[in-house]
């Protein structure tokens, strides 16, 4: 038989495989015959003092020998699989050279506690190293990287690609060397909520507002350096940039703003100067059939009101301001064959329609529009527009002054999610008042606000929203003041779902809370809202049932809940920074899911609040930034467990940060201060960024592929 001496170790064996070794260390003696020698190991640990039995004496390459010289359970072989103090063990607690064993040649039986998934031991000749030590990292992967090196804010850039390796710098094809002050512009002016990765987005990135798309990209404006007072916007997605349009571009203004599709494919935008127009935009990085990104959608010198503009049926619908200052129903195609079709709207008592609001909405299915049209702006009537056939019905026949909001979403109207029935408010005098009514243009209006359901001190109504074609849930205040309530339109049943006032049954007077809608879930289950008790200035997120009118608490006694502290991955889960109310007054990271929503999981509180959630491409993780002594820092967490891993800081311009397509890594910008700094990266499992080529200046990331 074969022994294993005390000299072996990991150092004489060099690329020997680690099923080679375990053959080596068991194949060294036949336990049914060996009779003494090194390395001799038993089958039973149990055993203490035999020196031989049914395995035989002394057989190197037991199974788990104590400290035998052999036998089933021998006490003092040397060489045991498992031994206590046998030499070359695969395991040993005192063996030199054991794959997993915490050793040294003196073999003082320190016992190791867990075994490597892989031979990646550091060791010396002797075999005393830290043979338990982490796994050499995979090889980093390499992305390109969407970058900019400036001279200073607002100062001219060139928009290039480099590898996350520091090598292939590329200017990027027709954008470079031409931008400006990229994001200074205040472009849009609407949005859905951060809530919904699945619809646009405003937000504020690299330095102004921008609009995120779904799936990551954005739509970014610049403006062109001296002597051009040109504008242009640019769609980023990923290490790719293309210009989608440049000129004389409106890019701020509450009317001439652009707008952009749900799902992100289409948007709007004004050319001004001496020749002003509307073009329609294609945002998803194919062309039209004129071979370029813009097709224009209203005849020159005629502009629409974009930043209300609505798509549906196909179509995008816009009202227009014409020369002679008349506005306008138009629809136009969205592959951008032709110009607008100007909708015939119905009479407002016996004049023709001159005046079209701006605002509009559009029930759930798309196939309904609703908007606020007349002569004046103060002699108006609600119309219902069919989206296929673009017919119109004047629903309210009633010429009056009517609530006008800036958008239709933030008061004022809304329709049922089928186009059924509509909500809306009116202005008798001095007395706002809220009816719904069927759109078949035959219907009564039924007004909700009467003296047996409403104390008159209830003067505000908002946040319209249909759960279905029957039931409508709004808020009643005054002022800020107010409680939640639904309406049933078949039965004429007014609820209070909240009832935070004096009284306890109708007529209902004034609540004690601020109400807010924020977001409808992606699976349409739930409506959320945030919740500000007045007497106590604490705020509550909670979400409504649409089916059952139920309240889910997510988030109790919190501070201030804003658009810059939530983030939400395409799986519908949700992240929420914001601070306890109450002592010991610290921030916290939530996370739910919206498509089901129950109390939310803490995933780690701090002094510090967290800032610029950013979800990983997977949704398994979502960035953040908090403060430390040495600027602001990048950290990690999972996103259902407190995971939290701590990352590179000093990051200059904290919204310049961006995840690597697999969701391992993170690119970001970092210096000491914004002049001197370059692209990062970073994987989680790494101790310390790497910079990204050699050029410092004013860095920006823009995005990873």
């Amino acid at each position: 038989m074969n022994n294993l001496g005390s000299s072996f170790s990991f150092a004489s064996l060099g690329a020997v495989s680690l099923a080679t070794l375990v053959l080596a260390a068991t194949g060294c003696g036949d336990d049914s015959s060996s009779t003494g020698g090194s390395g001799g190991g038993s089958a039973d640990a149990a055993a203490d003092s035999a020196t031989g039995g049914n395995a035989g004496t002394g057989g190197s390459g037991g199974t788990s020998g104590a400290s035998g010289s052999g036998g089933t359970g021998g006490t003092s072989g040397s060489g045991g699989t498992s031994g206590a103090s046998g030499s070359g063990g695969v395991s040993g607690a005192s063996g030199s050279g054991g794959i997993d064993a915490g050793v040294d040649a003196s073999a003082d039986a320190s016992a190791d506690a867990a075994p490597d998934s892989s031979v990646d031991a550091t060791t010396d000749a002797s075999g005393d190293a830290a043979l338990d030590a982490a796994p050499d990292a995979p090889p980093a992967k390499i992305y390109k990287v969407l970058h900019s090196v400036g001279t200073a804010n607002g100062g001219e850039i060139t928009l290039s690609t480099i590898d996350t390796d520091g090598n292939n710098l590329t200017p990027v094809a027709g954008m470079a060397a031409q931008l400006k002050a990229i994001g200074i512009i205040d472009m849009f002016v609407s949005g859905e909520s951060p809530a919904r990765a699945d619809r646009p987005f405003r937000e504020t990135l690299f330095g102004g507002i921008v609009y995120r798309l779904p799936g990551g990209a954005h739509l970014m404006p610049y403006s062109k350096p001296a002597p051009s007072s040109d504008s242009g916007l640019a769609l980023v997605e990923g290490a790719s940039a293309v210009e989608l349009i440049a000129g004389s571009l409106a890019l701020a203004g509450t009317d001439m703003t652009t707008s952009v599709a749900p799902d992100g494919t289409r948007a709007i935008v004004q050319m001004t100067g001496t020749s002003p127009q509307t073009l329609l935009l294609r945002t998803d990085g194919q062309k039209f059939s004129n071979n370029q990104y813009s097709a224009p959608i209203t005849a020159t010198g005629t502009v629409a009101l974009g930043a209300n503009a609505t798509y549906a049926a196909g179509r995008i619908w816009f009202v227009d301001i014409s020369p002679g200052g008349k506005r306008f129903l138009n629809y136009a195609p969205l592959d951008g064959s032709a110009t607008g079709t100007v909708v015939t709207l119905p009479d407002v008592g016996a004049a023709k329609q001159t005046w079209a609001e701006p605002a509009m909405t559009t029930s759930a299915d798309g196939k309904k529009l609703a908007l606020l049209a007349g002569t004046s702006k103060t002699n108006l009537d609600l119309m219902v527009v069919d989206t296929t056939s673009a017919a119109a019905v004047n629903v309210t026949k009633s010429a009056g002054n009517y609530d006008v909001p800036a958008f239709a979403s933030e008061a004022g109207f809304a329709l049922s999610p089928t186009g059924l029935a509509a909500a809306y408010t009116r202005l008798n005098a001095t007395v706002r008042e809220l009816y719904v009514i069927d759109t078949t243009g035959t219907g009564t209006p039924i007004q909700i606000n009467t003296p047996a359901r409403m104390k008159a001190t209830l003067t505000d109504f908002n946040n319209l929203h249909w759960m279905s074609d029957t039931k409508l849930l709004f808020v009643a205040a005054a002022g800020f003041d107010g409680d939640l309530y639904t309406f049933d339109r078949t039965t004429s049943t007014l609820t209070n779902l909240s009832k935070t006032g004096a009284e306890t049954a109708a007529p209902w007077g004034p609540g004690t809370k601020w109400w807010r809608l924020r977001w409808v879930a992606q699976n349409d289950g739930h409506a959320f809202f945030t919740r500000r008790d007045n007497t106590a200035s604490s705020y509550d997120l909670v979400g409504i049932n649409r089916a059952t009118s139920a309240i889910v608490d997510v988030a109790s006694a919190v501070q201030a809940i804003s658009d810059q502290n939530l983030a939400s991955g395409a799986n519908g889960r949700v992240w929420l920074s914001v601070g306890d109310f109450n002592p010991p007054y610290e921030y916290g990271l939530y996370s739910f899911d919206q498509n089901a929503p129950a109390k939310a999981t803490l995933l780690f509180s701090s002094a510090l609040q967290a800032v610029r959630l950013g979800p990983s491409p997977d949704g398994s993780m979502v960035s953040l930034i908090t403060s430390s002594p040495q600027g602001p820092r990048l950290s990690a967490v999972g996103s259902t467990t407190a995971s939290l891993v701590q990352l590179a800081d000093k990051l200059v311009r904290p919204e310049y940060t961006a995840w690597t397509p697999d969701s391992a890594a993170l690119v970001f910008s970092r210096g000491t201060n914004d002049t001197v700094s370059q692209p990062h990266y970073q994987r989680l499992i790494d101790s310390q960024p790497t910079a990204i080529g050699t050029a410092t200046g004013y860095a920006r990331v823009f995005g990873v592929q």
